[in-house]
C-alpha cells in the first residue's frame, strides 16, 4: 500500500502529467515506494542503472561523483523531480551519483515493471516516456540558449565550431 504523500505525488509530478486514474492505477502496480536516510546514495555513477526515480519527500544533490567530497554538488532536487530517466530508458550506467541531504522517500519504477507495462500495452508506460522526453527536450533547448549566449561572451569557441557540434549531436556522428 502506497502513502498519502505517494498518492498526491502520482498526481502533481510532471513525470506523470496527464495521467489519467486508469493509468495511475496501472503504474501503482510497478512503483516501489522506498525511504533512505541523510547521506545514503540513491544511485552511483558508474553504476548500472536499475530504476528511474521521483523525489516524494526530502532533498537529494546530484554529484559528478561521489569520488570526490569537495566537489560542488551539480543540483539539489526536491519534489516532486524525477531523476535516473536517461539510464533506465537507455539500459546504461548512471552518469552522475545522486545523494541524500535529508532523509528522503521517492518511489521507484524498475526496467522489469515498466516492461510488464509495454507488454500490456498500457497508455501509462508511452505517457511516461513522453514525459521523460519532454523534459529532457526542454533540458537540451535551455542547454543550448546558455551555450548561445556564452558564445557572444566569449572568443575562444567560434559560432562556426558550436553549430558544426551541433550537426554532429543532431545526426548521430562520434564528436
Amino acid at each position: 500500500m502506497l502513502s498519502a504523500v505517494v498518492e498526491t505525488l502520482l498526481e502533481v509530478a510532471p513525470v506523470f502529467s496527464g495521467f489519467t486514474d486508469a493509468d495511475r492505477k496501472a503504474v501503482k502496480e510497478v512503483v516501489v515506494e522506498e525511504t533512505y536516510a541523510a547521506g545514503l546514495e540513491i544511485v552511483s555513477q558508474s553504476e548500472q542503472a536499475r530504476s528511474m526515480y521521483v523525489l516524494a519527500e526530502g532533498t537529494v544533490e546530484v554529484l559528478e561523483s561521489s569520488d570526490n567530497d569537495e566537489a560542488p554538488a551539480l543540483a539539489t532536487l526536491i519534489p516532486p523531480c524525477s531523476f535516473g530517466e536517461v539510464p533506465f530508458f537507455e539500459r546504461s550506467t548512471h552518469a552522475i551519483t545522486v545523494r541524500t541531504l535529508t532523509p528522503v522517500r521517492v518511489i521507484s519504477i524498475d526496467r522489469a515493471g515498466y516492461d510488464r507495462l509495454l507488454e500490456r500495452q498500457e497508455l501509462a508506460a508511452y505517457k511516461l516516456a513522453l514525459n521523460v522526453l519532454l523534459k529532457l527536450g526542454d533540458q537540451v533547448r535551455r542547454v543550448e540558449e546558455w551555450v548561445n549566449e556564452e558564445l557572444k561572451l566569449s572568443p575562444g569557441i567560434t559560432h562556426a565550431q558550436w553549430t558544426t557540434f551541433r550537426a554532429k549531436l543532431y545526426q548521430g556522428l562520434e564528436i
